[in-house]
């Protein structure tokens, strides 16, 4: 728990130094960002995140049909040049898709398919539990978080 006035972004930067390695963190597509990632993957952790519609990366290698390595830039301008991150990191994108919705990517830093293969990342974003088949897959079902705490923040303050 924080204050109301305490943003979201500033909340997770200080929740990030509790990362342990290994952990898997589930990110929100709005906190797509380069730096981000960055330091995910520097405390040797793992993240999965839905992919950003204006993301440009470029497929490497194919490991799968719907599973591929790719190759992300750090962006170019101003705010990015002093920072003494890698020219470009490399990810994993898995694409799905759940009925009725339309079709979706998971973006991760955990690029062995040996670990966590395609499937493994399409059966978290359409299952829940072992056989048991959800309607919503795990990005989506946490909408329902989302909502609730819009409800706490904007309807009951």
């Amino acid at each position: 728990l924080c204050p109301l006035a305490e943003g979201e972004r500033t909340i997770a930067a200080r929740l990030l130094r509790c990362l342990k390695k290994n952990d898997l963190l589930l990110v929100d597509r709005g906190f797509w960002s380069y730096g981000l990632f960055h330091q995910i993957t520097t405390a040797g952790a793992f993240f999965a995140i839905r992919l950003h519609p204006q993301a440009v990366m470029k497929t490497t290698r194919r490991l799968g049909p719907q599973d591929r390595l790719v190759t992300w830039s750090k962006p170019t301008g101003p705010r990015w040049c002093g920072d003494a991150w890698p020219a470009a990191m490399p990810l994993r994108v898995v694409e799905y898709q759940i009925p009725g919705f339309r079709p979706s990517a998971v973006v991760t830093n955990l690029l062995d398919p040996q670990l966590v293969s395609g499937d493994g990342w399409i059966h978290m974003s359409t299952q829940t539990e072992p056989g048991r088949r959800i309607d919503q897959g795990l990005y989506h079902r946490r909408w329902e978080i989302e909502t609730t705490f819009d409800e706490l923040k904007t309807v009951q303050g």
